[in-house]
């Protein structure tokens, strides 16, 4: 393992990406201009922001930008599923507008149905114009009437959170029912419903967005692997009780892998002790994004484990249940999937590479560098989607000669 100082070192995590995207739609759907303070400089954030000044444009020249008699504004979201979804709800629940919402040929392949579908119900003119399901799509605004409407949240809980946040453009308040019986990623709908609170009272003047649960988790991952006094802080991250975000139960479950956590005035401070649980089994339904972190690092650590809730991470940047069995095959462990879990049992198997590949997965590419150092990660610059100097901390972190 890494030696480190002694002392604690500081990590400056960027801000929530998850409250960034609902913090610019509903600061757009109340017509504020609220000052978000910590948006994160990362990729996804950028391209919401920058499409959501292009939807703007349309809004103020009456709802189409004419480039030929014909043809319409073209507004690419990039590669965030997040602000691909969310931009979709608003742009479809403006009257006058019209565009072509598209995206990166990654996230063209990702799933949209279930948030179209519920938008159709509620008036939407949406046409999917290559595959059904996915964009790229022509989006014709209306004023969608609300009131009753079944969502699916069994695959995403975004599809919810996009129609929560354009409610108040709706003609009459909107009732989801979810369609199935379990919802994943609940926390996200909490973190929606608690944004909108927020902007859709008396909006704030400024509204300053959390450090990055989710980012913590793969310094959580990396400290468990280090020596018994190793310890970290993290300003600005708030504590589980206090934070918005669900990731926030980071805290607990690294409680049963040898790190306590600790806030202090401007954050939280990890510090590595005591002994790592036997074996670790978890329902990770509400907390989908901790998998890659927590597989890689109970590898590295011999900490065998079953993750169950998890048959959604099949729809993520990748199959990340089935980049996580690819690529820590190549280390040496042999991990299975279930239909609805990802599990290690302690099997290994002969290491057959010394490289990596991310899978064009940010969160894929920062769970293998924070386990296991120096080895080749083809595609790393993917971690710029949420979070661009991610290497650097990591490397800042590592004993140099």
């Amino acid at each position: 393992m890494e030696k480190v100082d002694d002392a604690a070192k500081e990590v400056l995590l960027p801000g929530s990406k998850s409250i960034a995207a609902r913090a610019l739609i509903a600061r757009e759907v109340a017509g504020t201009d609220t000052e978000l303070l910590n948006l994160p400089d990362c990729d996804d954030t950028r391209e919401l922001d920058a499409a959501l000044c292009r939807l703007r444009v349309l809004r103020r020249e009456g709802g189409r930008e004419m480039k030929t008699p014909s043809e319409p504004m073209r507004i690419n979201l990039g590669t965030g599923a997040t602000s691909l979804r969310f931009f979709t709800a608003l742009a479809a629940a403006l009257p006058g507008v019209e565009c072509v919402a598209d995206c990166s040929n990654g996230l063209r392949r990702r799933p949209l149905k279930g948030l179209t579908e519920a938008l159709r119900r509620l008036g939407a003119d949406i046409t999917f114009l290559e595959e059904s399901g996915h964009a790229p799509m022509l989006i014709r605004g209306q004023l969608l009437k609300g009131g009753a409407v079944e969502v699916s949240t069994g695959q995403s809980s975004q599809f919810l959170s996009a129609l929560w946040l354009v409610s108040p453009l709706m003609e009459r308040p909107l009732m989801p029912i979810a369609e199935e019986a379990k919802t994943v990623s609940a926390p996200y709908i909490e973190m929606t419903r608690r944004i909108s609170e927020i902007f859709y009272g008396a909006a704030p003047r400024r509204f300053a967005i959390e450090a990055d649960w989710s980012a913590a988790a793969f310094f959580y991952e990396w400290i468990m692997l280090q020596p018994c006094g190793t310890r970290l802080r993290f300003p600005g991250l708030l504590p589980p009780g206090e934070s918005l975000q669900g990731d926030s139960e980071c805290a607990a479950i690294y409680s049963r892998l040898g790190v306590r956590s600790s806030s202090y005035g401007g954050g939280i401070e990890i510090v590595r002790e005591g002994k790592l649980a036997d074996r670790l089994e978890l329902d990770l339904n509400t907390t989908p994004d901790m998998v890659p972190s927590l597989a890689a690092g109970c590898c590295a650590a011999g900490v065998p484990f079953r993750f169950n809730g998890v048959a959604h991470l099949r729809h993520k940047e990748s199959d990340r249940l089935a980049a996580l069995v690819a690529e820590l095959d190549k280390a040496g462990f042999l991990l299975r999937e279930g239909e609805d879990s990802l599990y290690w049992f302690g099997e290994r198997c002969a290491v057959s590479s010394d490289s990596f590949d991310s899978h064009s997965d940010h969160r894929i590419a920062m769970a293998l560098a924070a386990a296991f150092p120096g080895r080749k990660i083809r595609g790393a610059a993917c971690v710029a989607k949420s979070f661009p100097g991610f290497f650097d901390k990591l490397d800042s972190l590592r004993e140099r000669d």
